[in-house]
């Protein structure tokens, strides 16, 4: 399936591949980055190779994105998410069972997405968060003006500070479980937003649910992330 509709607005569209097999199919639904500027599907085929192979039926969603769309890609990827529930009988997907990978800025939308889910049916299992932008929001990472983060919001991002944190959402028993993976290099996005959001996750969902792996010398988006040995980690996660 590629750029299926999954709501009326041009940029909410998905692409999905399976192999065939009996029965229904564990989902990863894959949420690229792009700096809330734009979608960034350049590690698509990585994900497909590794999770397709496995069983999955992956589902790598677009979203609106661009200045002053917040909170459209929020509700972009709810929205994306429960069309596949909705339409789990077609595509032979396990509702049970939802992954929701997010890279960069996509690690930000899924963890909203997944921690969020009040007026949705849906319900995610697991959250996978590459280098994520979670905490830009919070005390000592907030951006200055002209980055991608204050173009997307369109306002005073300290003043929204709770709204925008996805832990504002996280309650005991909203996923099993968190990886979190940050690269040591990462010269684009800083660890500590990472390491503030995996003792966010660990304070309600306890240690054992959350698993934190830093790539030592792996920079933003590195193609150390995208190995089908780091994807096997996860996998048996």
């Amino acid at each position: 399936w590629e750029n299926y509709p999954y709501g009326d607005e041009v940029s909410q569209t998905f692409n999905a591949k399976f192999k065939e097999q009996p029965g229904a199919r564990p989902v990863l639904i894959a949420v690229p980055g792009g700096a809330f500027r734009f979608v960034d599907n350049g590690h698509l085929n990585d994900i497909y190779s590794y999770f397709v192979d496995n069983g999955y039926l992956v589902v790598q969603l677009n979203y609106t994105a661009g200045a002053d769309t917040y909170p459209q890609a929020v509700g972009d990827v709810k929205s994306g998410i429960q069309y596949v529930v909705d339409n789990a009988d077609v595509l032979h997907a396990d509702v049970d069972n939802i992954t929701v990978l997010g890279c960069s800025a996509g690690g930000y939308l899924a963890a909203r997405a997944a921690f969020e889910t009040e007026g949705y049916t849906y319900s995610v299992k697991n959250l996978v968060d590459f280098f994520g932008a979670t905490q830009w929001m919070t005390e000592g990472f907030i951006p200055g003006e002209g980055s991608p983060e204050a173009e997307w919001i369109g306002a005073d991002i300290a003043a929204m500070a709770e709204e925008l944190d996805p832990l504002s959402y996280l309650e005991e028993g909203d996923v099993e479980r968190v990886w979190i993976s940050h690269g040591t290099g990462d010269t684009t996005m800083d660890i500590g937003q990472s390491e503030q959001f995996r003792d966010g996750c660990i304070a309600v969902l306890g240690e054992d649910a959350v698993h934190y792996e830093p790539i030592e010398g792996a920079n933003h988006e590195g193609a150390e992330f995208y190995t089908a040995d780091n994807f096997a980690l996860v996998d048996a996660f």
